[in-house]
């Protein structure tokens, strides 16, 4: 979703803040059996923003001098057990916003399919894959028109098994989509 300055203005007023916090995620896929598969992430239901939502491993840069590509692996280490030597740096996309205040910038990251995950149970409930060729598949997926501060934007919703995949990382699936 591209947003005006007017419109990004007014969620960080609305906020209480004058800048986006900067964060960064993995986008990490792997291949098997001739199709990309995507991994996400849920996370748990006690975490201070974005409860319970599906997303790419990742958060904010808080280390000084540390770039968004080393926040992305720091946090996929941290989140899923990744190891940053596994992950090829393919492309970044396109930042996007959230309305809690994020500007996020995705890294897609081809890794080799790791045999078992270490999850971080303090922030993530489950991980899992998804082959790009279900997301491509136009009766899992579906566009909801929101209105936000005046503005109608359609929101892209990915559906697997029991997970709606929506938000930021809908946008970001969209994007990746592109390009796969």
């Amino acid at each position: 979703m591209d947003l005006s300055e007017e419109l990004q203005q007014k969620i960080l007023k609305s906020l209480g803040r004058s800048r986006w916090m900067e964060a960064a995620v993995l986008v990490p896929y792997f291949k098997e059996k001739n199709d990309k598969h995507l991994i996400f992430t849920k996370r748990t239901d006690h975490l201070e923003h974005h409860k319970g939502q599906i997303c790419f491993p990742g958060g904010v840069k808080d280390h000084e001098g540390e770039s968004l590509w080393e926040t992305a692996l720091r946090e996929c280490e941290e989140e899923i057990g990744l190891k940053r030597e596994l992950i090829t740096l393919m492309t970044q996309l396109k930042p996007q916003i959230t309305p809690t205040g994020f500007l996020v910038t995705p890294f897609v990251g081809e890794i080799k399919k790791p045999e078992n995950w270490i999850s971080n149970p303090s922030e993530i409930a489950e991980i899992f894959s998804v082959p790009v060729s279900h997301l491509k598949d136009p009766k899992n997926s579906r566009f909801v028109t929101r209105t936000w501060e005046s503005v109608e934007f359609f929101e892209p919703h990915f559906e697997y098994l029991h997970h709606d995949i929506w938000g930021m990382t809908g946008r970001v699936v969209c994007e990746f989509l592109e390009i796969a």
